[in-house]
């Protein structure tokens, strides 16, 4: 079980319990002669009974502390919910009944995943029982044919013993992609008396909840804020004031101080507690309620440098800065997008209609698609600079270079074509890759470049390291980030070429154990040089892709034990001694890791000596 989590004060605010009502058997709070006017339309969502259960035991319906009407299935804590209808998070029980009305004619397959157990009815047939003691476990139900535009009954059943609790339900068909069961297809029971707004929605904007009622109010008096409550995933949010809406005398809206973001999902509740005198035109009291809120808000929380990022050229910077190639050319940018489906075709020749900001994850606000999707591709062209001599424009094969296409990290497997050609797969989303593509270039203009990546998350097939990132973040857990989310890059190279230097310093000798990860190599070897400075203190020569040692000086090595070695005086002329200094700052790591700007300088060739400055390898 997860550790269960504390809240301030104002959790008790989440979810008042809604007033008493006639036709609400087993309320535990005293009854009320008011209630609501007869509604002539059945209102999306679910009824809510919150319970506790017997002492010593965590999965009995006890006692009914509340009832309340809940959007859907999906909450990704449901600590502060029950903290505040029970009085308790843990050793509780919920039943959720309605109907539930699907759009298509088919055979349906519905999911649930929680903390803890769960079991779940449709047209009274049970086809998902995981009444167990356990988290994190997803069920599939027994597949069940319902019929387009038919109400069907729905029952949920949850327990939460201790630590942690949430709950999803999602659904799927033949034309239904699997998604949480929305709002829209949920109703209230039949006969259900409820005595709230027909609907309650926070504003594209996310600054404004509009409360609609079935009936005109009177002017509202004032200090009306001080009677309603608006609880987002547990904490009290602002509100400014209260007014009627200008064009709807039936509509109350909550003015907020601060706009509700998009991330806040479906964690936005309202409650009035009855006594702020509001009526309606006829002289009825509008009585107490405690309902959800649809959260239709497009805004997100930004940081100040967000608008600066250019729509043309994001992370401009040299991404490989420690060594370098003059000529390369960023792919960032804007891409062709599209959400696609496991074992798809690429879309080799065909545009895609959404727009990606490249390298920022489709989930994120800057990418332009904030969203995420399991499958998807990208789309774009790009152009080989005639004087890089590539390809076709090559005119002397001994002269001719190769064209190394770099992805700094793509979450989390990724498959690459060029021009058609399937050119790389790679599995792992926090390392980069690379691929000689030269071979797929097709003549010397534009030429196609598609990538595919696969990033189900925590409906992965496979061990996928994911972390807290989850599909229904929340909580304590993450927003995935997926795809192309570091910088994609191109640049040439000689058919002989170094790839990537492996360092290990061995203090004790002296020397760096260097291999020179190389590429196209036939018969070249490497020179390296190891400088203090402008000063030239070690220099090895070998062939590429084995271990050299790199002498780098002729200090005395430390003494024979950990004391003697770190009471060495330090000195400031050696290499060694600056390597023995940036070790000791990095809690006595070894140089490689200490990222002293002075610690290692080299240069190493393929097929020539190349200019090299410290802090910098020039690559051929």
């Amino acid at each position: 079980m997860r550790p269960p989590r504390f809240w301030t004060a104002l959790v008790a605010a989440l979810s008042l319990v809604i007033a008493p009502i006639a036709g609400w058997p087993g309320t535990a709070a005293a009854q009320t002669t008011q209630t609501a006017a007869a509604q002539t339309a059945q209102l999306h969502g679910l009824r809510g009974d919150y319970y506790v259960s017997a002492p010593g035991t965590y999965d009995q319906f006890t006692t009914l502390k509340a009832t309340v009407v809940d959007p859907n299935i999906d909450f990704n804590d449901l600590e502060p919910i029950l903290d505040s209808l029970t009085g308790q998070n843990d050793h509780n029980t919920i039943r959720w009944t309605g109907q539930i009305q699907p759009l298509y004619s088919e055979t349906y397959t519905f999911y649930m995943v929680g903390d803890n157990g769960f079991r779940l009815w449709v047209n009274d047939q049970l086809i998902i029982d995981h009444w167990v003691d356990d988290w994190g476990n997803p069920q599939t139900s027994t597949p069940i044919a319902l019929q387009a535009g038919q109400k069907y009954d729905i029952k949920v059943e949850f327990f939460e013993d201790f630590g942690g609790s949430n709950l999803h339900l999602s659904w799927s068909s033949a034309s239904q992609p699997k998604e949480i069961v929305p709002n829209s297809a949920l109703y209230l029971p039949p006969g259900f008396t409820y005595p709230g707004p027909l609907s309650s929605t926070v504003s594209a904007d996310g600054g404004t909840v509009a409360l609609a009622f079935d009936k005109a109010m009177q002017d509202l008096p004032a200090g009306e804020t001080a009677h309603f409550r608006l609880p987002v995933n547990g904490a009290d949010w602002p509100i400014s004031s209260v007014t009627l809406d200008p064009s709807d005398a039936s509509t109350i809206l909550l003015n907020l101080g601060e706009p509700i973001p998009r991330q806040a999902g479906n964690s936005v509740r309202v409650s009035y507690d009855g006594q702020g005198g509001i009526t309606t035109t006829d002289g009825s009291a509008v009585p107490a309620f405690n309902t959800y809120v649809l959260n239709n808000s497009t805004y997100q929380i930004t940081t100040p440098w967000a608008k600066d990022v250019s729509q043309t050229r994001p992370l401009p910077e040299y991404p490989r800065p420690q060594m370098t190639r003059e000529q390369w050319q960023n792919l960032n940018g804007t891409w062709q997008y599209s959400a696609a489906g496991p074992g798809q075709a690429p879309p080799i020749g065909k545009g895609l209609t959404e727009r990606i900001l490249v390298p920022y994850p489709p989930e994120s606000l800057l990418s332009g698609i904030q969203r995420h999707d399991d499958f998807m591709f990208y789309r774009r062209t790009f152009t080989v600079p005639a004087g890089w001599r590539v390809g076709d424009a090559c005119p002397l094969a001994d002269s001719c270079r190769r064209l190394l296409l770099h992805f700094g990290a793509v979450d989390y497997k990724a498959t690459v074509w060029v021009n058609g050609v399937r050119v790389a797969t790679h599995t792992g989303g926090y390392d980069s890759f690379d691929v000689d593509v030269t071979a797929a270039l097709k003549g010397a203009g534009p030429q196609e470049l598609i990538v595919g990546a696969e990033d189900q998350t925590d409906n992965a097939p496979y061990d996928e390291p994911i972390g807290k990132q989850r599909n229904n973040p929340g909580g304590i857990w993450y927003t995935p980030s997926s795809g192309i989310w570091r910088t994609v890059w191109m640049e040439p190279a000689p058919a002989a070429h170094i790839d990537r230097l492996d360092m290990t310093p061995d203090l004790a000798s002296g020397t760096l154990r260097l291999t020179v990860r190389a590429s196209g190599v036939n018969g070249e070897q490497v020179d390296a040089a190891a400088f203090d400075g402008d000063t030239k203190v070690g220099a090895v020569t070998g062939q590429p892709n084995t271990v050299l040692a790199l002498p780098v000086c002729t200090a005395s090595r430390y003494g024979s034990s950990p004391a003697a070695a770190w009471s060495t005086p330090w000195a400031a002329t050696s290499a060694c001694a600056r390597c023995r200094l940036a070790a000791r700052a990095a809690s006595r790591t070894s140089c490689s890791t200490a990222r002293s700007s002075s610690t290692w300088a080299h240069s190493t060739r393929a097929s020539g000596p190349t200019g090299s400055t410290p802090r910098r390898q020039t690559m051929r």
